[in-house]
C-alpha cells in the first residue's frame, strides 16, 4: 500500500524503486547549501511534516526513511558525496532528492495551495455551513464530525490556526464532505448524480425538478 494525500492507496503493479541508503554521517554540516534550503523551502511551501514526505516519495517510487530525509534536511550529509548513492544516474544524494521535491511540489502545489491559504476561521464557518451545524456548542459538533478534541477546534478558529499539515486539513476536509453528502435528500443526490447530463427536453428537466407534475401531465396527454 501506499500513502496519498494521507490515505492509503493501491499501488497497483510493483514500481521499480529507486533505495535510497542511510546517510553517512560526515565531519560538517552543509545546512545552508543552495539544495538543502530548497528541500526545506518546498517542505514549508507544502506544509508536510517529514513521515508524510516519505509515504508521498515512496507513493512515486522513491523510497526514503524517516531518519536518512531528516538528515537530509538538517544539512547532516554532503551533497557531492555519491559513495553511498545506490541510483544508477550517477547524481548527488542531494540532487537526486531535490528533484523528486521538486516533483512532488509540481504534483501536490496547486491543491495544498488553495487548502493552506484560506484563513482556518473561514474555513472553520464554511464547515458549519456545509454540515449545516447552528445553535451552541457547534465547536463540539464539528470536532465530532472531523475526528478532533472541540478544545482544538475552538483554539483553530479563535486563533485563526492552520493545522500542523495539508494532509490533515485535507482529510478534515474529505471527512466534512463525506458527512455533507449524507445529510443530502434522496432527491437532491439524484440530482447532483446527473449534474453533468443535460436533459434533452423540457419534459426530462421536468421529470427531474417535479416528477409528480411530469406524470400529471403526461397521463393527461394519454
Amino acid at each position: 500500500m501506499a500513502f496519498l494525500f494521507g490515505t492509503q492507496v493501491d499501488e497497483g503493479p510493483k514500481k521499480d524503486e529507486t533505495k535510497i541508503l542511510e546517510p553517512q554521517k560526515l565531519m560538517g554540516v552543509i545546512a545552508n547549501d543552495p539544495k538543502i534550503v530548497e528541500l526545506r523551502a518546498i517542505k514549508a511551501e507544502l506544509r508536510l511534516v517529514t513521515q508524510e514526505i516519505v509515504g508521498e516519495l515512496k507513493s512515486q517510487g522513491f523510497t526514503i526513511t524517516h531518519s536518512a530525509l531528516q538528515a537530509y534536511l538538517q544539512g547532516n550529509v554532503r551533497g557531492s558525496d555519491i559513495r553511498n548513492w545506490s541510483s544508477r544516474d550517477g547524481k548527488s544524494h542531494v540532487d537526486n532528492l531535490l528533484d523528486e521535491f521538486r516533483k512532488m511540489r509540481a504534483r501536490l502545489h496547486e491543491r495544498y495551495s488553495q487548502i493552506m491559504s484560506k484563513p482556518m476561521k473561514d474555513t472553520i464557518n464554511d464547515w458549519y455551513i456545509q454540515c449545516e451545524i447552528k445553535g451552541n456548542a457547534k465547536e463540539k459538533q464539528l470536532a465530532d464530525i472531523i475526528g478532533k478534541h472541540y478544545s482544538t477546534v475552538f483554539k483553530w478558529q479563535s486563533e485563526n490556526r492552520l493545522p500542523r499539515s495539508a494532509h490533515q486539513l485535507n482529510l478534515f476536509q474529505e471527512r466534512v464532505d463525506s458527512y455533507a453528502k449524507k445529510l443530502k435528500t434522496p432527491r437532491e443526490a439524484a440530482i447532483d448524480a446527473n449534474a453533468y447530463h443535460a436533459p434533452t427536453d423540457a419534459m426530462e428537466l421536468l421529470k427531474r425538478v417535479n416528477p409528480e407534475l411530469a406524470a400529471a401531465i403526461k397521463r393527461k396527454g394519454a
